[in-house]
């Protein structure tokens, strides 16, 4: 079954594309794709949390580089927004295992320690 991404009044959704579920909600489809590949679906949850773990790294170089104040929200707003939309997509999407949840815990204590370490 295809999938489409959505924009609905307030909110952003993946789900199964059908028309007349779109339509009944309201909803703007701004992409429609065919079922993608177990891997590939995985990847988009996994990259989030990895990028994660180079934000952490990045913003202590950033600390040592006397980079300003804002870059640093950045970063942190960068982080929050990851770390919610991988868990929200991984069951979206229905890749949700064990090791992905390991790996997101892993890298979010990471992460905040690394932007302890800037503070």
């Amino acid at each position: 079954m295809p999938y489409a991404l959505c924009l609905m009044p307030y909110a952003l959704c993946l789900m199964p594309y059908a028309s007349s579920t779109h339509q009944d909600h309201g909803c703007i489809v701004i992409l429609r794709t065919t079922p993608a590949s177990f891997t590939t679906m995985i990847a988009i949850p996994a990259s989030l949390t990895l990028l994660r773990l180079f934000l952490g790294p990045l913003a202590l170089w950033l600390a040592f580089t006397d980079a300003p104040r804002s870059v640093y929200a950045v970063i942190l707003v960068a982080g929050l927004l990851s770390d919610y939309f991988d868990g929200v997509l991984a069951r979206r999407l229905g890749v949700a295992r064990e090791w992905l949840r390991r790996l997101d815990s892993t890298v979010d204590v990471i992460f905040y320690i690394f932007l302890l370490l800037t503070a």
